[in-house]
């Protein structure tokens, strides 16, 4: 603390008092000139805890946990579905899950990989003969690979399942 050349200040939980500062700092006009080979920098700076700011949220029900979304790609077999694949990451999204939608002409095998390297949950492949049938394949990326074919009438519902719980995965309803 020698460093402060004025104002120095803490912040506590006045609450409960158990924790440690929330934040604390004050001006320190010589540190600048210590660092910067000389240079007289005034200055004032403060530091806090995430951890102790996190406690206080939480005692208070301030603290909001984002609720993960199942995160599907979109897989094309050719470039001439990809305004059905729009429809489909469109469907995926109102449904509360999250989309990304391919865009290129790359192999089915090269989507996939990028699927598994962007953290998605599922691929969703769209080909000749899922749209023929009218509807999607999807498959489990965090099971290994295990593949359903869903019918577009159920998909809203296939995706909200997954958005109510990411655990059990492959266990559910035969589509």
């Amino acid at each position: 603390m020698s460093y402060y050349t004025g104002t120095v200040f803490e912040a506590f939980d006045t609450a409960g008092g158990e924790l440690r500062a929330i934040l604390g700092g004050g001006r320190y006009d010589s540190l600048g000139g210590e660092l910067l080979a000389g240079i007289d920098l005034p200055a004032v700076g403060f530091g806090m805890g995430d951890v102790v700011i996190e406690i206080l949220m939480r005692r208070v029900g301030a603290w909001r946990v984002e609720k993960k979304e199942p995160k599907f790609y979109v897989c094309i077999a050719s470039s001439m579905f990809q305004e059905e694949a729009f429809s489909v990451a469109a469907e995926i999204r109102k449904s509360g899950g999250s989309a990304v939608c391919e865009v290129s002409e790359r192999s089915l095998s090269a989507q996939l990989k990028s699927a598994s390297s962007e953290g998605c949950d599922f691929a969703v492949i769209l080909g000749e003969r899922e749209i023929e049938a009218g509807g999607v394949t999807i498959r489990d990326l965090a099971s290994g690979g295990e593949q359903v074919s869903v019918m577009r009438v159920d998909l809203p519902r296939y995706v909200a399942e997954r958005a109510a719980s990411l655990h059990g995965r492959g266990q559910g309803k035969i589509y």
